[in-house]
């Protein structure tokens, strides 16, 4: 087809058959000319050379044909295929629409810094064409064309504003979360823990205080070393009280007072055991009931020992006259009977909640089972032995300035002294362990710490000057019970009624 320009229209380039494009339109140049603006003129044109070759065969005297029909030019247009200027063909289809061509560049630093230069890799034009020599050209070239690096480690990508879409940064995923795409962060759910390497939602593991490694053993092998250390002493002392059963020291004690007393102490050194336990209804219930019933089996003996000691030594009673309740059977029987209203204590406190086992989210990488009892439970379970503590005290200071001879009675004020003071100590801890921190394990040993402790001072106070005496200082028994007599007949018949005549 001959291009042609009307009349008069001056310094206008006229062009002929021969002339062409050049490599303007060579692929590798295309980013720098607007082949789309050509291919559309090209399209035009073709599509008007059409309706004018069916309206006018001859293309000549077609003046009738200069007035055409836009929507029959776009009809002509329409499911075509027309070439291109520069080889390829420009297919459109019954919506006028043209069909996607793409042609592939990699882009490198040029020869001189601040240059680029564009290596067509393949196109597309309805099918994939690589160009397989400009491909091993790359292999040489270690430059990389992207923007920025894959995201690693459990994060996600985030755009870069007013850059292309390639360029990102890499976020962080937040705790306990996981990255599941290259865009989005997936939050584990209470009791999971985020495991970044595999980019799963893995189930944390229960904690509860034992021997586990994740617990500090401060907080575990000290209480239980010191109850197997208490329990052995307790049994060397009962077989020694077996063994010289008849020995008046032992007899003076108040044989069945002091197995009572001993049974509460057992009790006691089993508790830190039973803590060790996993969690369950049966675990929590009797660690509830042993955190307080045996310093009551412990305290009722202390009381009714210090309160026959104040009975015998009372000044105003007559040297004739019998303490009531001062034998060894009804002493055993008012000792359970007080013993009794802690079990019916304790068992209400059971009725009003039921401990059980808990689950709780300490933190977000740690996850505790534990036993339901509340801070109210435990404290209203100790009022009572708080009640025996003041009233032992209270008998101990006033058996305090008994006969020189009478050893025990310093004992007794002693041993109450230093359990007061523990008590008072352990109180000022667990309370600021219950409101300054919500980790009940930490709670939980400072209550196994508790009651071992109070055990040995107990074990240690009442029992240890006495298996010293039995041992080692026998012949002094004897010489004691006769410098008595000797001494203080009133308070000797009275002594001697009371604690060696059974």
């Amino acid at each position: 087809m001959n291009c042609t320009f009307k009349n008069g229209i001056k310094n206008v380039q006229r062009c002929n058959s021969s002339q062409t494009f050049g490599t303007s339109l060579l692929p590798g140049y295309s980013f720098y000319v607007s082949d789309k603006v050509i291919d559309a003129v090209h399209v035009f044109a073709r599509g008007l050379h059409q309706v004018l070759k069916a309206t006018c065969p001859t293309l000549s005297n077609c003046e009738q044909t200069t007035k055409i029909s836009g929507s029959l030019l776009l009809d002509t247009i329409r499911n075509s295929s027309i070439p291109s200027v520069d080889g390829r063909r420009v297919d459109i289809d019954s919506e006028g629409e043209v069909k996607g061509g793409y042609t592939f560049h990699y882009v490198i630093p040029g020869n001189k810094i601040g240059t680029w230069q564009n290596i067509n890799i393949g196109s597309w034009l309805g099918r994939l064409k690589m160009n397989s020599s400009s491909i091993s050209v790359l292999k040489s070239i270690s430059v990389k064309a992207q923007c920025s690096e894959p995201c690693k480690d459990n994060k996600i990508k985030q755009r870069i504003p007013e850059k292309p879409v390639c360029c990102w940064t890499c976020v962080e995923c937040p705790a306990g979360s996981i990255a599941i795409n290259e865009t989005t962060c997936y939050a584990c759910g209470q009791g999971y823990l985020a495991n970044e390497q595999t980019r799963k939602c893995i189930k944390i593991q229960k904690l509860f205080y034992s021997l586990d490694k994740r617990i500090s053993k401060l907080l575990v092998i000290p209480p239980l070393v010191l109850s197997v250390l208490g329990i052995v002493c307790l049994l060397s002392t009962l077989c020694i009280f077996i063994k010289f059963n008849a020995n008046p020291l032992v007899k003076a004690s108040g044989r069945e007072l002091c197995f009572l007393l001993l049974t509460g102490l057992l009790l006691s050194f089993l508790f830190p055991v039973v803590c060790i336990c996993r969690p369950s209804r049966f675990k929590c219930r009797t660690q509830f009931i042993l955190d307080s019933l045996p310093l009551t089996i412990s305290l009722v003996p202390i009381a009714m020992k210090t309160n026959r000691v104040v009975r015998i030594f009372d000044p105003r009673r007559r040297i004739t006259d019998q303490p009531s309740f001062a034998r060894p059977l009804p002493q055993i029987i008012l000792s359970i009977l007080l013993i009794s209203i802690q079990i019916v204590l304790l068992l209400a406190l059971v009725i009003m909640q039921f401990p059980k086992e808990k689950i709780v989210y300490f933190l977000s990488t740690e996850v505790h089972l534990v036993c339901s009892t509340t801070q109210t439970q435990i404290l209203f379970a100790h009022v009572y032995n708080l009640i025996l503590i003041i009233i032992c005290t209270y008998y101990g200071f006033r058996v305090r300035n008994t006969p020189s001879k009478f050893n025990e009675a310093k004992c007794i004020a002693f041993a109450m002294y230093a359990l007061c003071v523990m008590i008072v100590a352990f109180f000022v801890v667990f309370v600021v362990a219950a409101t300054g921190s919500s980790n009940e394990i930490l709670q939980q040993a400072i209550q196994s710490y508790r009651v071992v402790l109070l055990a040995h001072v107990i074990l240690f106070c009442f029992f240890a000057p006495k298996v010293y005496m039995v041992l080692f200082q026998r012949e002094r028994i004897k010489t004691h019970q006769i410098s008595i007599n000797e001494e203080t007949a009133a308070v000797c018949n009275s002594q001697t009624h009371q604690v060696l005549v059974r």
